[in-house]
């Protein structure tokens, strides 16, 4: 049995996550075995996913270090003498990465011998000067040390993938494929979780992200303060957790929003929110391909993005990309009409034409693992 193993910074509740956990519950597990290594962790909604499943996870770093220098240096060196120990039981690492400072970790499993060597990209930018110079400086330092280049779309490739490689096309786009039957659309789920959360008969616009910069909820604040001036009776979702939280809460506070946007924190229901919700709501600045907005059109959910957000999102006809000003994106949310029970059904089958179902994407990893391609 081949024990492969699954790189993430930190294990919490993003989308890299997501694919993880996605791919270890679907693989063939009489021929590999899969564990999760990650730098740090975090409250996670995948937690009791990844126990029923017995996969395995390794923490390098226990305790907290705020400074992400003395992090990351402690981290090299404990990953090194983790390898130095268990290298000869790995058969391949799949590295979920999304910017140039973690690419020395694939460096370090290349000294210590690891056969299969997987760059994964699933993001595309970053939020802060300092970090796109650290990006800029490792991507060059080590540009060619994976044996396989993987990136969830176009735009994520073009931010991680060594440039002699992506203009040659020596990489791989991997669908987040996800569990198209569990994020079918259901008439008696979206009455029961309305019901549940005290909807009526309200638009519910849903936003689903990590609460930070990326996601833009503050944008999003903003523009949904004009959609309720014109439409009073609907209420905005957000679910997820994250630093800006707080502030998040306050600015919604100012907006005199409170009684019309619930924070949710992490869910395990996302289904059901997604049955639930009319419309799903991502103005992020960058995105790689998020998982939630594959599961929201499998939902049949009209999705109103950033046209940050790459094209190739667009799996649908749901998918509207606007530009971030405050009344374009607005307007293009009160102007999108909602979809009957009906048309909302059909949707799994188109995710599954595009390649997007996770049993799928698991075999293409597996041939992958196997050190077929």
């Amino acid at each position: 049995m081949k024990k492969i193993v699954f790189f993430v910074p930190c294990f919490a509740s993003g989308g890299a996550e997501a694919f993880i956990v996605n791919v270890a519950e679907n693989m063939d597990r009489s021929q590999f075995e899969p564990m999760i290594l990650s730098i740090d962790e975090q409250e996670s909604v995948y937690d009791e996913r990844l126990k029923k499943a017995s996969v395995k996870r390794i923490v390098l770093i226990k305790e907290h270090i705020s400074n992400p220098v003395k992090r990351y240096l402690k981290s090299y060196k404990i990953f090194k003498e983790y390898l130095k120990e268990n290298g000869g039981e790995i058969f391949a690492i799949h590295f979920n990465i999304a910017q140039g400072e973690e690419l020395p970790f694939i460096s370090i499993s290349k000294k210590s011998g690891i056969k299969i060597r997987i760059m994964h990209s699933h993001n595309s930018s970053v939020n802060s000067r300092y970090k796109y110079y650290g990006h800029v400086v490792c991507k060059k330092l080590y540009a060619n040390t994976a044996t396989h280049y993987f990136a969830c779309s176009d735009l994520a490739a073009a931010w991680l993938v060594p440039a002699k490689r992506l203009n040659s096309g020596d990489y791989t786009i991997i669908q987040n494929g996800i569990d198209t039957e569990k994020y079918r659309f259901h008439a008696e789920v979206r009455s029961q979780k309305r019901m549940e959360l005290g909807i009526g008969d309200q638009t519910l616009y849903l936003n689903i992200g990590r609460l930070g910069n990326q996601k833009n909820q503050t944008f999003l604040l903003k523009a949904y303060a004009g959609v309720s001036r014109t439409n009073p009776a609907s209420v905005l979702l957000i679910v997820g957790e994250g630093a800006l939280r707080q502030q998040l809460e306050q600015e919604a506070a100012d907006l005199k929003l409170t009684d019309r946007v619930r924070f949710l924190g992490n869910r395990t229901d996302i289904p059901q929110l997604l049955c639930a919700a009319d419309l799903f709501l991502l103005p992020s600045l960058y995105e790689g391909l998020p998982y939630t907005l594959v599961e929201a059109q499998n939902a049949g959910l009209p999705c109103i993005v950033s046209d940050t957000v790459s094209e190739q999102c667009a799996l649908t006809d749901l998918v509207q990309r606007i530009p971030l000003d405050v009344n374009a994106y607005s307007n293009a949310v009160l102007h999108t009409k909602t979809l009957n029970a009906e048309t909302r059904d059909r949707y799994p089958e188109i995710i599954q034409s595009k390649g997007f179902d996770i049993h799928m994407t698991v075999k293409i990893l597996e041939k992958c693992y196997h050190g077929e391609n």
